[in-house]
């Protein structure tokens, strides 16, 4: 089976199809519960941008008549790697990665993957994000990055690379002043090729793993 792939914010009744990427893509003492991302989804939908899989028709077959319109961690390597509305849900949208776009969604896709943050004028990463949706700022200077995650069977096609572009691409034209994420010592260089630094030791806990703490700037400060 073959894909081409569109890219758009999750639908409030995904949350089922999230809950259980998380589970796949994560181990059980770094996955978030079923029901967090559930409400994740349920509350702020547009802060999710998901790789959305279109099968391709079998040679000689024609497209599904029944087809709609429709407008942190890391554990995704690249060679596989606010999802705001007006910007993302494009089904034409130019490929930043090499990703053949599809058309819109039809009833065999599916999500093969997707990236989740939050925006707040915070400057760091904390654990709350992951649990408390209320933190949320719409207007918030800064991009939390809170998971890149591709199913195991759509990766080394570029999908999390796309995603992850698509949103720096994003938080640029939004006037951001810079994305944040955590990852593990063995990502940090992944990372670095997307224009991340490197800040240290990150305050998160979660699972018990040490985790680094990277950003990546948009805006200069202003001068004193």
């Amino acid at each position: 089976m073959t894909y081409t792939y569109s890219f758009r914010p999750v639908r409030p009744e995904e949350g089922d199809q999230i809950a259980f990427i998380e589970q796949v893509c994560f181990s059980p003492a770094t996955a978030l519960s079923p029901e967090t991302m559930k409400t994740r989804a349920a509350e702020l939908p547009d802060m999710f941008l998901a790789a959305i899989a279109h099968p391709d028709a079998p040679a000689g077959m024609p497209a599904c008549p029944d087809s709609q319109p429709s407008t942190r961690r890391d554990n995704c390597p690249v060679q596989q790697t606010d999802g705001r509305r007006d910007a993302c849900t494009g089904s034409k949208s130019a490929s930043v990665s090499g990703v053949k776009a599809a058309s819109p969604d039809g009833p065999h896709d599916q999500i093969a993957g997707y990236i989740t943050m939050m925006m707040t004028d915070e400057e760091h990463f904390r654990d709350a994000f992951f649990e408390d949706p209320s933190l949320h700022q719409p207007n918030g200077a800064n991009v939390m990055l809170l998971g890149l995650e591709v199913l195991p069977s759509f990766r080394h096609q570029g999908l999390a690379a796309e995603l992850l572009n698509r949103t720096i691409r994003q938080a640029q034209k939004e006037g951001r002043r810079k994305l944040v994420l955590t990852c593990r010592d063995d990502k940090i260089a992944m990372y670095e090729k997307f224009g991340f630094q490197l800040c240290g030791i990150s305050k998160s806990t979660l699972g018990g793993v040490t985790w680094y703490e990277m950003e990546h700037r948009l805006l200069k400060e202003p001068s004193a």
